[in-house]
């Protein structure tokens, strides 16, 4: 059968592309792992420290901004000045949505979520925005405020847009196209066929259309078909296979597939050629270059071979773009560990060569390699053994990938992960992380010395434990259930069952699906705070000499019961004490003396009346005493 040359063209784009997956899945599956463990480690840290990536805000109910995050300045542009001279209604490309369609909604149901409108930025772009608000009020119903997020969708709309424009260019395809085209939906049931492929199947096109991609795959087991189709994206994917026809017989074929979204419905497209004569007619050796050939072209790497002494016999043109050497700089003159950093050369020298003569391959194998200029880069090596018919040692081959760029995002991502816990670890404030039911607290020293637990009896407890009152552990779950993050103050409980004040902030984490998955939280020991602050208060109210109320505390004393008998009527009555010759006791004993003086008698005072009496310090040796509900005569007993 003769290869036109428009299908070889499709053939070696579709070739590369195979080359292309088969080498990201052979090297990345490892580091992805590592990376995810890094990511997901450095995220439960990050989340404590940084806020919220979407624009959230706080306005009243006429548009009148209360306050915005950091997010909302850089997506609007505007400075914390500017905020004092504008409502919302200047970030609206047209005003009117808002009359129109935002105030309607919100008087109606209290919220608005994931509504799409046009803002505009301090400079006057537009901008498509994702919003979602939620109305607060107080207790008589009245909005006191609103409480929204804005998120910028204009690159999405962009790539919806797109995406629809290239279904249809696809359709087109699917119409002209001599391969077989056929899309699946993401239950891999025909949803649509041409022509050509129902001819190479042998149905009729409405036969087809009762199908599944395991009707007629022969080679790949039906769940992992449903495996591919659910998992397949718009990066896409490309294999080969073999297809049974409606006469049973089974030919070889070749699949690139998609994967796209379209109206709410995933849908995979895949284009299928019948290979079998071409397979048939290549020879096998001829395949194997041109496949290492495509690998080397589609990734930053250089293939090499080297004799059994290490010297180079021959490089890929890559290796020019990647070390800055041209292959015959190297092929011939320079063994493989020339171009390793002099410092560990002969380490890395005598490990590679005994590898290289006991004949083991080696996969992934990061090292140095110093480039022309004399910068060291990363390299991961892969190489295998070339033997003779007898089985000898003839030489060694494989290729360097450049993989600098990664292990610098690995170790600026490690670093990151470490500052954070180290911030996590030395922070005075308590900090914990645990599960949405109140198990697996992770804590930090800080918490362990306000609770006085050890690390070993952390994993025993349950998040109720720590509460006071356990009713406010139920009051918690019931406020971050329509929350993402909770400031308050709370009454906790020590090991030894002291009870203190302590300031929290509590950041609630969700999956995609907006449940809960964790709780972050920071802790404040607020008892000294609260100690001072009380002192604070008593100072305020009473003289310090004496004990008493201080003249103003006992002159709002006398208004509120002044109040009290012109409203209510009754009786009250006033005395006023002082102590005589009191200038005398100063003068011929001293201050000292004299504030004793005052001392006892404030506590003779004190003593002397009832407990709904107030007695104060009006003067210097003079007492005013405030007696409700008696008459003069009551007064005088």
């Amino acid at each position: 059968m003769t290869i036109t040359p428009r299908e070889k063209r499709v053939y070696d784009i579709f070739s590369r592309k195979l080359e292309e997956c088969l080498f990201t899945v052979q090297n990345s599956m490892e580091r992805q792992q590592a990376l995810e463990s890094l990511r997901e480690s450095e995220d439960k840290y990050r989340s404590l420290f940084e806020l919220s990536s979407d624009a959230a805000y706080l306005v009243t109910l006429d548009g009148e901004i209360l306050e915005v995050n950091q997010a909302w300045h850089d997506l609007f542009g505007y400075t914390q000045d500017d905020l004092s001279n504008m409502t919302t209604l200047d970030i609206y490309a047209d005003p009117g949505d808002r009359e129109r369609d935002f105030v309607p909604a919100i008087a109606r149901d209290g919220r608005i979520l994931n509504w799409e409108v046009q803002f505009k930025k301090k400079d006057g772009t537009v901008m498509d925005c994702l919003c979602s608000v939620t109305a607060r009020r107080d207790d008589c119903g009245e909005i006191v405020y609103l409480q929204g997020l804005v998120r910028d969708v204009t690159e999405d709309n962009r790539r919806k847009e797109a995406m629809a424009d290239d279904l249809t260019r696809r359709r087109v395809l699917l119409e002209q196209s001599r391969d077989g085209i056929v899309v699946l939906d993401e239950d891999g049931k025909v949803v649509e066929a041409n022509l050509s492929f129902a001819l190479m199947l042998g149905y009729s096109p409405a036969e087809v259309l009762q199908l599944h991609a395991w009707n007629w795959d022969v080679s790949i087991p039906r769940d992992r078909l449903v495996e591919m189709v659910h998992t397949v994206d718009e990066s896409g994917d490309h294999f080969e296979t073999q297809h049974r026809r409606k006469d049973g017989t089974v030919y070889d074929v070749e699949i690139s597939t998609n994967g796209v979204v379209f109206a709410g419905q995933k849908l995979i497209f895949c284009v299928c050629r019948d290979i079998t004569t071409r397979k048939r007619a290549e020879d096998a050796l001829r395949e194997s270059e041109e496949r290492l050939a495509q690998l080397i072209r589609q990734s930053r790497a250089y293939a090499w071979e080297v004799d059994i002494d290490g010297l180079y016999t021959y490089l890929s043109d890559g290796v020019a773009e990647i070390i800055g050497y041209r292959p015959e700089e190297l092929v011939g003159t320079k063994h493989f560990y020339d171009l390793h950093p002099e410092a560990g050369r002969e380490e890395f020298k005598t490990a590679a060569l005994r590898m290289i003569r006991a004949m083991q391959s080696m996969a992934d194998l990061p090292n140095t390699v110093v480039n022309k200029d004399g910068r060291t880069l990363w390299v991961s090596t892969t190489g295998m053994p070339v033997l003779g018919s007898n089985g000898e040692l003839l030489a060694y081959r494989g290729w360097d990938m450049d993989i600098t760029a990664r292990r610098q995002a690995e170790a600026a991502l490690r670093e990151s992960e470490e500052r954070f816990r180290s911030l996590f670890e030395h922070s005075m404030d308590a900090i914990w992380v645990l599960n949405p039911d109140g198990t697996g607290h992770q804590v930090n020293r800080a918490w362990l010395d306000l609770f006085g637990y050890s690390q070993e009896e952390v994993s025993t407890l349950n998040a109720v434990d720590m509460y006071a009152d356990p009713e406010d552990r139920k009051d918690f779950l019931r406020r971050i259930a329509g929350s993402s993050e909770i400031r308050d103050e709370v009454r906790w409980k020590k090991k030894d069952g002291t009870i203190f004040h302590g300031e929290r902030t509590v950041v609630a984490l969700r999956d995609s699906t907006g449940e809960i998955v964790q709780f972050q939280g920071i802790l404040r020991d607020m008892t000294r705070q609260k100690r001072e602050h009380a002192e604070l208060e008593r100072l305020a109210r009473f003289d310090i000499l004496t004990g008493l109320l201080n003249r103003r505390s006992i002159m709002e004393k006398l208004n509120e019961w002044l109040h009290h008998v012109r409203r209510y009527r009754g009786h009250l009555s006033i005395a006023m004490l002082d102590i005589d010759h009191f200038k005398l006791v100063n003068d011929r004993h001293g201050h000292l003396v004299g504030d004793r003086v005052l001392a006892d008698t404030a506590h003779i005072v004190q003593r002397g009346v009832r407990l709904t009496d107030s007695a104060g310090r009006y003067g210097g040796e003079e007492f005013l005493l405030v007696l409700p509900r008696t008459d003069a005569s009551g007064a005088a007993i």
